[in-house]
């Protein structure tokens, strides 16, 4: 059986159905820049402890419910931000994604390990590739 969202897109013309899309596209931006933003002040009031979570990794799957990979994504990017402001229009814009900003992050905690440091601008560089 078909959902009536289903019925709904299959009723639109090639031209509603990909203006329809590029609207949701941009829709689902600017909703994960704005968790990210919730994400970063959930993280800087330490909220996630007041409901018996040690890390906002346990909050975000637990209390938040989502999976691991989600998770870890939206905190990672949220620590990119946090680290380097400018990043934050990039990804509401869409010329960052989240799975692109969580991989840059966790590069860079992964060189921060091995003793490595960045300048902001050599960290802008890198998100630049």
């Amino acid at each position: 059986m078909q959902s009536n969202e289903q019925m709904f897109l299959q009723k639109l013309s090639d031209a509603e159905l990909l203006f329809d899309t590029r609207e949701a596209i941009k829709a689902e931006r600017e909703a994960t820049s704005i968790v990210v933003k919730y994400f970063r002040e959930i993280s800087a009031r330490e909220l996630y402890l007041k409901h018996a979570c040690s890390s906002l990794f346990q909050f975000a799957t637990e209390k938040l419910g989502y999976c691991a990979a989600s998770a870890q994504a939206r905190i990672n990017a949220m620590e990119l931000v946090v680290a380097l402001p400018e990043v934050e229009k990039q990804i509401e814009s869409g010329e960052l994604s989240l799975t692109a900003a969580a991989k840059v992050q966790s590069f860079f905690r992964a060189e921060k390990r091995a003793k490595k440091s960045y300048s902001d601008k050599q960290k802008l560089d890198v998100v630049s590739l």
